[in-house]
């Protein structure tokens, strides 16, 4: 095979050049602590930056043309003395970006305001004392983000949704590992429709999952090692799918309150402390089915609501629970009260034994 020499005549070679300058020159490469950014901007190396009353933000991004990209040395790091700084980054307007890079020790790492559209993507947001990310926008994607915690009393939420329409995917999240009141992820009651799939969220001081709007997606997650539940919820219309819920030291999955009209469908749900899905409260109408659990204590699917009724329990595994592998406190020996629908579960022990018996 013969290969001819590439020949490139001097207008051709001056054209290139300019080409791949203006890529680079498209981008503005000076930044200072406190800057409001409205164009496409590199962050090349470390950004230390003092936050007070009147630059409590590192940095504030502006969409529609406003983006922080940052390679190879970039990073945010915050000087919170004077407690009067908020966070690392504030994004506002509409599709803003912030990407790659790493925003260290500041009180929130991000967070997302005005009309939403808004990317984090490939951030590691690390050592926040308040939340990892504060969504308070909507149609926003989180995606690619390792979220750590300082890991002491007081620390928030790793990612804290308050916006509709949002999508956090493939994530690593550990909020904090010795605090009660932080959650891997927390879906507030007004973030309807938000999509939670392929996270891996551990060592967070509550629940690696905790949801309280409707129409939540959970879907491909891993929630490990967790102080509390894996994935908890009260709210109405949810799904939680294929999702692997192991280890921790509450219960795997828990309805509660009046949660509704949910969906708990093909979960592996294991070795947890305390029950593997619990419906508690006055939880109603909810279908659980196609779970394998096994290992779980304090039972494996177990209804502990007095007032949960009219849910669907059907074609679930759960083996080796202890102490039993079904259990609803809603039903007599002989199954006769009909509160819930059992059907189709395979399982080793039960309390009534009735729920497995054909």
């Amino acid at each position: 095979m013969n290969i001819k020499p590439l020949n490139l005549k001097p207008t051709s070679i001056a054209f290139l050049v300019s080409s791949v300058g203006l890529v680079f020159s498209s981008h503005s490469f000076a930044v200072s602590c406190g800057d409001t950014i409205n164009t496409p901007t590199l962050l090349l190396e470390e950004l230390n930056c003092p936050l007070t009353v009147a630059d409590p933000y590192a940095l504030t991004v502006v969409g529609p043309i406003g983006s922080l990209r940052m390679l190879g040395n970039g990073k945010i790091l915050c000087d919170n003395a004077s407690g009067d700084g908020i966070g690392g980054v504030l994004m506002t307007g509409i599709t803003a970006s912030v990407i790659g890079g790493e925003i260290d020790t500041c009180p929130s790492g991000i967070i997302l305001e005005g009309s939403g559209f808004h990317s984090i993507l490939n951030i590691e947001i690390l050592n926040f004392t308040e939340n990892g990310l504060e969504v308070d926008s909507n149609y926003n994607l989180i995606a690619g983000n390792t979220i750590i915690g300082l890991g002491m009393a007081g620390t928030g939420d790793g990612v804290v949704l308050t916006g509709t329409y949002n999508t956090i995917n493939n994530n690593h999240i550990e909020a904090a590992d010795d605090d009660d009141d932080d959650d891997g992820i927390s879906v507030t009651s007004t973030a309807e429709f938000t999509t939670i799939t392929l996270n891996e969220l551990e060592n967070n001081g509550d629940e690696g999952i905790f949801f309280e709007a409707d129409n939540t997606v959970i879907t491909y997650n891993f929630s490990n090692f967790n102080l509390d539940n894996g994935i908890r919820g009260t709210s109405d219309s949810n799904t939680i799918a294929r999702n692997i819920v192991t280890n921790n030291q509450g219960g795997g999955v828990r309805l509660g309150q009046t949660a509704s009209g949910n969906l708990l469908n093909n979960n592996q749900i294991h070795d947890n402390i305390e029950s593997g899905i619990r419906l508690a409260g006055d939880t109603t109408n909810n279908t659980i089915k196609n779970n394998q659990l096994s290992g779980n204590t304090d039972s494996g699917i177990n209804v502990t609501g007095g007032g949960s009724f009219d849910n669907i329990i059907k074609d679930n595994t759960a083996m080796d629970n202890t102490p039993y592998d079904l259990v609803d406190v809603n039903e007599d020996a002989l199954c006769t009260n009909q509160a819930n629908t059992w059907i189709d579960n395979n399982a080793g022990t039960a309390d009534p034994m009735c729920l497995i018996m054909p």
